[in-house]
């Protein structure tokens, strides 16, 4: 026999064992079989090797694109089915314009086309509220990480999140309220999201902000 491998005979098990596995992970990776092949079983053992991790990187490859679809359908899938909802919705309007003096100050646009506008801007910017069932979230909803902190961390993180929005309302301002005090009102703050522009006095369940 010449220099290459040889799988003929009971000493050469080795030999028959890097062949046979070569074949396997040639077929099952779907390499296919090529013109150029390895001829010793240092070579052959190598080749294996070198299938696997390309065979193994594909995967992940694949996969990692696979999830990056699966994650835009689902968001696709939510946005028709709650467009769906929302046109059922607008079906059901007994009038579809109701006077100035009963809905008060509006845009001018009609409600049926600022809840489909509300949606669509929710699904474009995917926040958290989009994937939950309401557009009210504590700050503690909005960043589930916070309950995993120690209480000194998050004041300290709840403070970051919202100490210049605080730092706007007169009596809420450092200049009336300590750190601490400051923190244990963001950890009470609630996100809420409305029309563009929806005038806003004051929410039917939080009350005045």
């Amino acid at each position: 026999p010449g220099p290459g491998l040889n799988p003929i005979g009971y000493s050469n098990f080795m030999d028959r064992y890097w062949l046979c596995l070569f074949w396997a992970i040639q077929t099952i990776t779907s390499i296919g079989y090529g013109n150029i092949a390895p001829l010793t079983a240092t070579e052959f053992a190598v080749a294996n090797g070198l299938m696997l991790c390309a065979g193994i990187f594909w995967a992940y490859v694949i996969g990692s694109l696979v999830d990056v679809v699966a994650v835009s359908s689902k968001l696709q899938n939510e946005y028709v089915t709650r467009m769906d909802e929302a046109n059922q919705l607008v079906k059901n309007f007994q009038d579809s314009k109701l006077p100035e003096s009963v809905i008060g100050s509006t845009t001018g646009v009609k409600a049926s086309k600022r809840v489909r506008r509300f949606l669509t801007n929710q699904k474009e910017h995917s926040t958290k509220n989009w994937m939950d069932d309401g557009n009210s979230l504590t700050i503690s909803e909005e960043f589930p990480t916070l309950d995993l902190l120690s209480p000194e961390l998050r004041r300290e993180c709840a403070l970051h999140l919202t100490h210049a929005y605080l730092e706007t309302v007169p009596y809420l301002s450092s200049k009336y309220l300590s750190p601490d005090d400051q923190a244990e009102i963001a950890l009470q703050c609630r996100t809420l999201e409305f029309a563009a522009g929806e005038h806003f006095s004051s929410h039917p369940e939080f009350g005045r902000g």
